[in-house]
């Protein structure tokens, strides 16, 4: 099969044009499978005659000779590299999270080819990528939620793609035996003009400022250097889309910093830390290339008595290491209870993140982030780089990538937000075909979920529009999104695989609440009830605390109610406010992970509350299982548990084993207080005390709180004496000990002592 003339010459005068004007495009071959290759085929040998060096990146099977195969795991150490075309076979699959993020890696003059079947067609063909990821259905649910015939493939997510395509006057898209269609060039626009440098704040820091490619670039490392050089405890928060150099003016300032350190006018040693090495290895070469320094090690550069060093979040949090300055490159993916760690510890930071990333992750960051920086360092600055550096501004292919994906979709302007009564505001369950019709509902609804969380992708935005079991709650007053919850139906197996779920020998996709309940919790009959599953919730920033989410939680308890689900629940990163929300809309906490979650960087907590007789029963021996397993696994599994994250967990109504104490635990407490036994011989009954001091509201209260800090670390962590006294000031066993004497001195009058306890306490406290 010939390709005609008139292709190369649409791809040669394409390519010339987007050089001429420092801009990328997406070019669609809309056809059959074996027509779309030979065509990339041809593709590729354009570029490739223009630069035999060019890198052209191959997404799915077979890559055309001269192209580089790459997965999905494999794109996200690509970033920050550079390619110049980049093909995206959708027949094998369309991977939304890896388009993404592979569109950043080319550079100006380059070329995203889409290979799709005819795009009237593409929607209803089954995607291979999305089927890996599908949820398993129970067999009897098959036939009354999956419609027949081709309609079952069909999605809503290639639909909203497709129409982007077709919509955007800037793709072109070649169609099998239609003609080229036309290329009219157009002369650039874009502005030859120099740098305006701003004037340096950096008192004896001289910056050379022509290193930069941008004056947002060259603002930013003016900040940068701001950090270091002026006061203590005034954080740098930099944001920007992708290509707008954020990462080079780290390891711009880096080198600047560094040289001045050799007249003692800069910090010494520099940690840049980020999720991974390769997202901030530009920055060492960038450094590197500016001061000739000595790459010791491909983490680490020395120049002169100064260093730039890697390390990972986890390891500065650990290990404490001392530094001048830490540098936070993506921080958006770091968990926000690290981010705030290194935020308390280090008096001079900077936060770099990207706003609209392949993970959709930059813009919760920078609100929910908003609230710790304006909490423990109210004097943080925020800078924003804005003039692209790798290629020019309004480039097709950004723009694209933006809107086919809803990455800069918005949530409500706050003044939209101030006549609204959130009492008479409408909810309503919107299935994709509705969303597609009411794309601006569509694009607050992602825009809220975007903000609400931080690993929000490309990836959620297909789950959205086509997940099997998943719906969309939706809370607006007219045209304007209040809140929105996203809500999976698990369960209702039956009892082979019920069985199957609960040995470890099946795992269904997409079915949390069940898997948990019956392979972790024990429940072997748990797959077998039905489920609501709250996937997320989220609500407008200006009216959140304003009971909002709990009216979308009510609403979805009546829902679930009268269509006979047996629970409804939810699982999230724990924290205070979070278990206290759940808590006071009458849900249990039936489970804490034992490992903290990778992207929150919490435990993980289980939450339900019942509806049926069944799920009553089976809550309740959940509950009580998870109380008597939280007071063991606080010394084994949650050593290092916040503090006031166990005392929230101590809240959960039950008995915890300990709620009697006996004439004989209670003579060990008074030998103890009174200094008559050691620690260890009176542990069982201090564990019991303590139980019932920090269940207690008000016993809880009378307590300083850094007695109930030394009470958790030392009697229900069971820490090391040495870590221990932090929140006291007290260091070393003895003071620490006697200290844990005067409180339980205090304690035991909460007691109802009996026999001879009465009178060796009355005697004991003379």
């Amino acid at each position: 099969m010939n390709l005609n003339r008139s292709f190369r010459q649409l791809v040669v005068d394409v390519t010339d044009q987007l050089l001429l004007r420092k801009h990328r495009s997406v070019l669609v071959l809309a056809g059959r499978s074996d027509w779309c290759r030979e065509s990339a085929q041809e593709v590729l040998s354009i570029v490739l005659s223009g630069n035999s060096r060019a890198c052209a990146l191959w997404v799915g099977k077979n890559p055309v000779a001269g192209s580089r195969a790459v997965t999905a795991k494999q794109s996200v150490h690509l970033l920050g590299t550079e390619s110049h075309v980049l093909f995206i076979d959708t027949y094998d699959g369309f991977n939304p999270d890896v388009m993404a993020a592979l569109s950043g890696t080319l550079v100006a003059g380059s070329l995203l080819v889409l290979m799709t079947p005819p795009l009237d067609q593409w929607s209803g063909k089954l995607d291979l990528d999305f089927q890996r990821t599908l949820v398993e259905l129970p067999k009897t649910d098959h036939a009354e939620n999956e419609p027949a015939g081709e309609t079952l493939n069909r999605s809503a997510f290639i639909s909203l793609v497709s129409e982007s395509i077709r919509t955007n006057p800037d793709i072109l898209v070649v169609d099998q035996g239609e003609p080229i269609p036309p290329f009219y060039p157009t002369v650039s626009d874009r502005p030859d003009h120099p740098i305006e440098v701003p004037e340096s704040a950096n008192g004896g820091c001289q910056l050379d400022m022509s290193d930069c490619c941008t004056s947002d670039q060259a603002m930013a490392v003016e900040a940068i250097v701001h950090v270091v050089t002026g006061h203590r405890r005034r954080p740098l928060v930099i944001t920007a889309d992708r290509g707008r150099g954020k990462s080079s003016a780290l390891g711009i300032a880096a080198a600047r910093l560094l040289k001045a350190h050799q007249d003692r006018l800069g910090p010494g040693v520099i940690i840049v830390t980020a999720p991974r090495f390769s997202a901030v290895e530009g920055v060492f070469d960038i450094a590197e290339s500016l001061l000739s320094g000595n790459r010791i090690k491909s983490m680490e550069l020395q120049f002169a008595n100064g260093v730039l060093r890697f390390i990972p979040p986890d390891e500065i949090i650990r290990s404490r290491p001392k530094a001048d300055l830490v540098l936070v490159d993506e921080a958006a993916a770091i968990p926000a209870p690290m981010l705030q760690v290194l935020l308390e510890h280090y008096s001079r930071i900077a936060f770099s993140t990207t706003v609209h990333g392949y993970e959709g992750t930059g813009r919760g960051f920078q609100i929910r982030f908003k609230q710790t920086l304006q909490r423990l360092a109210p004097g943080w600055r925020l800078q924003t780089l804005k003039e692209p550096v790798r290629w020019a501004d309004n480039d097709p292919l950004e723009h694209w990538v933006f809107n086919a994906l809803l990455l800069n979709a918005e949530i409500a302007p706050d003044d939209q937000l101030s006549a609204i009564n959130t009492e008479t505001c409408s909810i309503e369950l919107m299935n994709s075909e509705q969303l597609l019709e009411q794309r601006s509902t569509l694009k607050q609804v992602f825009a809220l979920l975007v903000q609400a969380h931080y690993r929000t992708t490309p990836g959620d935005l297909r789950d959205l529009l086509d997940g099997r079991n998943l719906s969309v709650q939706v809370m607006k007053q007219g045209s304007v999104v209040v809140a929105t919850m996203l809500v999976a139906q698990e369960g209702g197996f039956d009892n082979d695989m019920a069985e199957a779920i609960w040995s470890g020998r099946r795992r269904p996709r997409g079915h949390l609440l069940p898997q948990i309940m019956a392979a972790q919790a024990g429940c072997i009959d748990a797959p077998k009830l039905r489920y609501l599953r709250v996937v997320r919730i989220a609500v407008h920033p200006s009216l959140q605390g304003l009971g909002v989410g709990s009216r979308m939680l009510a609403h979805l308890m009546e829902t679930a109610t009268a269509n006979r689900i047996d629970m409804v629940g939810s699982s999230f990163g724990a924290t205070v406010d979070l278990l206290q929300f759940w808590r006071s809309n009458d849900y249990r906490i039936l489970r804490l992970g034992l490992t903290k979650d990778a992207s929150s960087g919490c435990y993980s907590a289980l939450v339900a509350q019942p509806i049926s007789v069944d799920a009553q029963i089976l809550i309740t021996g959940i509950c009580q299982r998870f109380r008597y397993q939280l007071v063991e696994q606080l010394r084994e599994f949650w050593k290092q548990l916040d503090m006031a994250l166990v005392v929230e967990l101590l809240k959960e109504p039950g008995d915890f084993g300990c709620s009697v104490i006996n004439e004989q635990g209670q003579l060990d407490l008074l030998a103890f207080a009174y200094g008559h036994r050691g620690y260890e011989q009176a542990l069982p009954s201090l564990r019991q005390l303590t139980l019932i001091m920090l269940a207690d509201k008000a016993l809880y209260e009378r307590h300083e709180h850094a007695d109930v800090e030394l009470l958790i670390a030392k009697i229900l962590q069971n820490q090391h004496w040495s870590e221990c006294g932090q929140a006291t000031g007290l260091v070393g066993r003895k003071p620490l000990e006697q200290r844990l004497r005067a409180i339980f001195a205090s304690g035991l009058d909460t007691l109802e002592l009996v026999g001879r306890a009465v009178e060796l306490h009355s005697r004991l406290s003379a």
